[in-house]
């Protein structure tokens, strides 16, 4: 994308797909701040777009908590959440990726040491 900062440590969470929400990343921007919840949806034709976090205020005015400022950049972020989330789902769509996950939620498909007989 020609940008000269650099993304590092993002972390998808899913969801339960609803609407159009698949889930919420992380990342960190230039390894000087931190961003998080943004909202990850899948675009009705095709693709996925980012949502950034807002906060409502006494007035029930909304405002952002932060976004990019430029065309720019925003499609940056996009390119390196979508290429994270494309990675997380190809190896979920492996029967040992989906195990993994499971166990990192807290299922352990009845062989752990919480199962009882």
């Amino acid at each position: 994308m020609g940008c000269d900062k650099n993304i590092s440590e993002i972390s998808i969470r899913l969801v339960k797909p609803t609407s159009s929400l698949v889930g919420f990343a992380s990342l960190v921007y230039d390894k000087a701040i931190f961003l998080g919840n943004i909202a990850i949806h899948k675009r009705p034709e095709d693709g996925y777009r980012l949502t950034y976090p807002s906060q409502t205020s006494l007035g029930d005015r909304k405002f952002q908590s932060f976004y990019p400022i430029n065309k720019h950049v925003g499609e940056f972020f996009t390119h390196a959440v979508v290429a994270e989330l494309e990675r997380l789902t190809e190896k979920l769509n492996s029967t040992e990726g989906v195990l993994n996950y499971a166990n990192t939620l807290g299922y352990n498909n009845g062989c752990g040491e919480d199962s009882h007989p």
